[in-house]
């Protein structure tokens, strides 16, 4: 039997997964209108299917083939003051952006950390560099908004558990594997300051008060 591999493009990794899992939840709980963006066709692919009818920011041809892959007609494009805006990877964010939320608005950002050049998903992409947690935070502050929520997924301690489990098991122990995924599951998620050494670090922002 040959083993295949994984086109990380159509079966993303963990990191990625509960990444636009976040993000989802985010705009679902949103009580008002919300849009959507991302850079990369297969992040369309992710987020058309977990919000289906959603608007989305762009008429870009990548928006398009990822709803006509899951059979959606594309959303109506938002019109108005939105409640929520959730964004992946994004190049650029301005002021345009800001000014469609409305008073109570927030802005949910996946965007990369300083273990994102780890990321499968990141080797060999032709996409522009995304905007870095800092650089976001700095754009947010000059159009008035601040990070109200900052979360970390895949930091350091995950990924040591990850390879500690596959060192322990090119020893035959799969049961100390086992025990060290299970660990790198619990620490899979951070907050706070060590959010930014992550792989991927999720942003919720709204206007300052």
């Amino acid at each position: 039997m040959t083993a295949t591999s994984i086109d990380v493009t159509h079966r993303p990794g963990l990191a990625y997964q509960q990444a636009f899992d976040w993000l989802a939840v985010c705009l679902h709980a949103a009580d008002g209108m919300v849009a959507y963006g991302a850079a990369a066709p297969w992040q369309w692919l992710e987020l058309a299917h977990r919000l289906p009818h959603t608007a989305t920011l762009s008429r870009a041809p990548a928006a398009r083939e990822a709803l006509a892959a899951l059979g959606l007609a594309e959303a109506a494009p938002a019109s108005g003051l939105l409640a929520a805006v959730g964004l992946v990877e994004p190049a650029e964010v301005g002021p345009a952006l800001f000014d469609r939320l409305s008073a109570d608005g927030r802005l949910h950002v996946v965007t990369g950390g300083r273990l994102a050049r780890f990321l499968a998903e990141r080797r060999g992409s032709a996409a522009a560099s995304p905007m870095s947690a800092r650089e976001l935070a700095a754009s947010a502050r000059t159009a008035g908004f601040h990070v109200v929520e900052r979360l970390g997924i895949h930091p350091p301690a995950a990924v040591w558990q990850h390879y500690a489990g596959e060192a322990v098991l090119a020893l035959g122990r799969r049961d100390w594997r086992d025990r060290r995924h299970c660990a790198m599951r619990r620490d899979f998620v951070v907050g706070g300051p060590a959010a930014s050494w992550s792989a991927l670090v999720c942003l919720t922002l709204e206007r300052d008060r």
